[in-house]
């Protein structure tokens, strides 16, 4: 019987981390769509995909920086340091993308 009791309260406290799973793992999955796009240097689908991304969800940062590198490879210097600057905004803790505040428009 505890040892029910014990693995009952794992499970309910475990909560909030699957719904966090889940709605990250949703964004992930639209995400993913997006970087194949971008990988087949489909620019133009890839912009419209994490733009579609940004308004699913807003506050998720993954897509302003795939966004911004996008930009970056289409020489739009301004918008991607703008979404640079977003998806940084959002989460702080991403060196990567204060790494990616290296690109210069020449």
């Amino acid at each position: 019987m505890m040892r029910l009791l014990r693995n009952t309260c794992k499970q309910l406290k475990s909560i909030p981390i699957i719904l966090w799973v889940i709605t990250t793992e949703v964004n992930i999955n639209n995400c993913q769509i997006e970087l194949s796009d971008f990988k087949l240097q489909m620019f133009d689908w890839a912009l419209e995909d994490y733009s579609k991304a940004i308004s699913i969800n807003p506050q998720f940062h993954i897509p302003y920086n795939s966004r911004g590198l996008v930009y970056e490879q289409l020489k739009q210097y301004k918008e991607a340091l703008k979404d640079l600057e977003i998806a940084l905004q959002i989460n702080r803790t991403q060196k990567q993308i204060k790494c990616l505040f290296q690109i210069e428009d020449p």
